[in-house]
């Protein structure tokens, strides 16, 4: 044990009429709800208690034997615990099966483990009169149980780490944190941390910089912010100079109840680079601030003219020169530093600005040395070309690769723009070529080329538009070295008259060529080509590919002249096309364009025609090979149902002969479903050629004709005969 001086421990003899206690005790706290048995010289822990608060605990004391007993003494060493409630002295009874409840309290005023004991002393309530238990007053027994808590309180240390060194650094109040000397608009960095070398949570209320705005603090936790046991909290503080001045701060702490502020101060001295910018002639040296304007030599288009330019750093620091550049028509730069470049305190670089100008008159350019920017100035002596639009008598002036703007055009139609090339220079001017990009534009009206043009004088030509689609259409009319864009709109052409179809309609026989035509409604003010289409869909589950336009293929291209409303297919108002043989529908269906705009209806119009499924046709019938005993019929026909049930065939005797037999029915539907299925009928339709082999017994001359019928689940054909002589 810790913080108690010796604890005697006595063990009390039973005694001689029996009288042990018999007490059970356990402990519970807000921690613990649930009791926790604890013997006689067995600990009772309260835990960790911050310093300066109260933990309570509740020890359990009760009696399980058949005797009541009286508490004479609940006593506790050591000053932390404290006795909160229960019994405290003589007088207390504790029945057979009954509890009492002791709370015991800890209030910790150092950091660090704390022992303690508790002592209950307590005797049997005997009654002195009665002879045989003798008096209870001499029958004292003491329990004794051991107490530990620990304190908990934080010790919070201060220290920062500049990055420029990497060294951790302890700070005490008023203490001054230097930062290295930092270039202007560069940063120095430095870590702040607060470490807890308690044993408790310490507690960070506010942290407040005061500086000017070149100091600011970065990574600060959301306050109040809590510093654990054994962990620490770290915040950025920075440093970003605006001028090569000194610059002073206070960074100040501020913790929770018992601890006293930290008032730290911060200071840093900018460094940088101070230039000046100096453009050197023959005739000596021009010094020129940021913003004002240096003026180079007047030059002639296609030569130019140089002047050196120096940087030089005038300030207290290193300076860095890491970007510089020329904009402006005809400047540009030479002889540069490798960037970036590093100029210390006194010294300099140097480079070249260029003006070679491509047009005549005033120039203007800025030259750019990271940020400061000076203006450039010359003028070019040559010719000078400029373009423009001519709206009537007003021409509009087009700048360097500016656009013609066309208005919104209907696709089909066109619109012009006449485009006009001036010489604005001081000396004659030569336009070599001129040509053009972009499909739906083309040129009209050129000049003879080449074509000189003194100064004043202009020369102009047509651009026209012809959109053959919807939407944004861009070109480009290249002059020589110069461009100018094109640009215009297709828009929709008026929406389509309703489509009407010509020629057959509703049931078609199978094995014919109807014609078929298109037209409009009104006459259309734009040239229309268009596609008819032929598509079938069968009732037999086979395609029937004579189904076709008598030009071949089930398409066929038509057009409607502007004005008209009649298709025109190769110079004819209607197409023919085939019906083929098997039963299904046929749909006519014609889609129609302008240019690339697509004008078909949605939904696309369409005409339909239905091949009936009928009784087979039959379309001749041929005696085959024959011999003295023999003969064959050859049965040519269709079935647009795809199908043949029974051929029947009737004989006619010949004059003056005797027929015993006169007729016979032959049940085809087996080969013909064979026939059908087959992949090799389709080519075919439902046309059919069927061989029958006839075996005579007897004089096959008796035979005179032959009648042949075919039937499927419409009906028998029409009969077919033909002559065997």
């Amino acid at each position: 044990m810790r913080g108690l001086g010796l604890v005697a421990i006595v063990a009390l003899a039973a005694p001689a009429w029996g009288q042990v206690p018999n007490f059970v005790f356990s402990y519970r706290s807000t921690v613990q709800p649930t009791p926790v048995p604890v013997l006689p010289s067995g600990a009772i822990p309260f835990g960790n208690q911050r310093l300066g608060t109260t933990g309570n605990l509740n020890l359990i004391m009760g009696n399980r034997g058949t005797v009541g007993w009286t508490i004479l003494e609940v006593s506790i060493s050591g000053p932390p615990f404290g006795l909160v409630a229960g019994p405290t002295g003589t007088g207390t009874d504790l029945a057979p099966g009954e509890d009492r409840l002791i709370t015991l309290s800890f209030t910790p005023r150092l950091r660090g483990p704390v022992d303690g004991a508790l002592t209950i002393k307590v005797q049997p309530r005997l009654s002195t009169t009665d002879p045989d238990q003798g008096p209870g007053g001499d029958r004292i027994a003491t329990f004794i149980f051991f107490l530990s808590g620990t304190g908990l309180a934080p010790d919070l240390v201060q220290s920062y780490i500049l990055s420029a060194d990497g060294n951790q650094v302890i700070v005490a109040n008023n203490d001054t944190i230097t930062f290295p000397p930092t270039e202007v608009l560069q940063t120095s960095t430095g870590t702040f941390v607060i470490t807890n070398r308690g044993n408790g949570p310490g507690m960070v209320t506010r942290v407040t910089l005061t500086a000017p705005g070149t100091m600011r603090l970065s990574g600060v936790p959301l306050l109040p912010a809590p510093v654990e046991a054994g962990r620490d909290v770290r915040f950025s503080f920075l440093f970003s100079p605006l001028t090569q001045e000194r610059v002073n701060g206070t960074l100040r702490l501020e913790f929770e109840e018992g601890q006293p502020p930290l008032n730290v101060l911060l200071t840093g001295q900018g460094m940088g680079a101070t230039y000046v910018y100096e453009f050197l002639q023959d005739n000596g040296t021009i010094q020129v601030a940021p913003n004002g304007t240096f003026t180079v030599p007047t030059t002639t288009v296609g030569t130019t003219a140089s002047v050196n330019v120096r940087v030089r750093n005038t300030g207290n620091g290193m300076g860095r020169v890491t970007n510089i550049a020329a904009s402006g028509t005809g400047f540009a730069l030479t002889n540069l530093p490798f960037l970036p470049a590093t100029v210390p305190a006194g010294q300099a670089v140097t480079f070249t600005v260029n003006f070679a100008p491509t047009l005549s008159g005033p120039a203007e350019g800025r030259l750019r040395i990271d940020d400061a920017v000076i203006n450039l100035a010359g003028t070019g002596l040559g010719s000078t070309l400029i373009f423009g639009v001519r709206q009537g008598t007003t021409v509009t002036p087009l700048p360097v690769n500016g656009t013609v703007s066309f208005p919104n055009t209907t696709v089909g139609t066109r619109s012009s723009q006449s485009v006009v090339i001036t010489n604005t220079g001081n000396t004659e001017a030569r336009v070599a070529s001129i040509n053009l990009t972009g499909d739906p534009f083309t040129l009209e009206r050129l000049p003879s080329l080449p074509v000189s043009l003194g100064a004043g004088q202009a020369v102009e030509f047509t651009v026209q538009f012809l959109p053959t689609g919807v939407g944004a259409a861009n070109g480009s009319v290249q002059i020589d070295l110069q461009r100018i864009n094109v640009a215009g709109v297709g828009v929709l052409p008026p929406p389509l008259p309703a489509v009407t179809y010509s020629g057959a309609t509703g049931t078609v026989e199978p094995g014919v060529q109807p014609a078929a035509g298109v037209t409009i409604a009104q006459a259309y003010p734009l040239d229309i080509t268009g596609r008819l289409t032929l598509s079938f869909t069968s009732d037999a589950f086979s395609d029937d590919p004579a189904i076709q336009f008598s030009t071949g293929g089930r398409t066929i291209n038509f057009t409607i002249p502007a004005g008209s409303t009649t298709a025109v297919f190769r110079d004819q108002t209607e197409v023919q096309f085939q019906t083929g043989t098997v039963a299904g529908t046929i749909t006519l269906g014609a889609t129609f364009t302008t240019g690339a705009v697509d004008l078909t209806p949605v939904p696309a119009p369409v005409k339909t025609l239905t091949v009936p499924a009928a009784a087979p046709r039959l379309r001749g019938v041929q005696i085959g090979s024959r011999s003295a005993t023999s003969f064959e019929v050859v049965v040519t026909g269709f079935s647009t149902l795809r199908s043949l049930t029974d051929l029947a065939l009737q004989f006619a005797a010949a004059a003056g002969g005797n027929l015993q037999t006169s007729s016979l029915g032959v049940n085809v539907e087996v080969p013909f479903s064979t026939w059908y299925r087959g992949g090799g009928s389709v080519q075919f339709g439902s046309q059919f050629t069927a061989v029958i082999v006839i075996q005579v017994s007897g004089d096959i001359n008796a035979v005179q004709s032959v009648t042949v019928t075919a039937s499927n689940a419409r009906g028998a054909s029409a009969p077919v005969s033909v002559n065997l002589r």
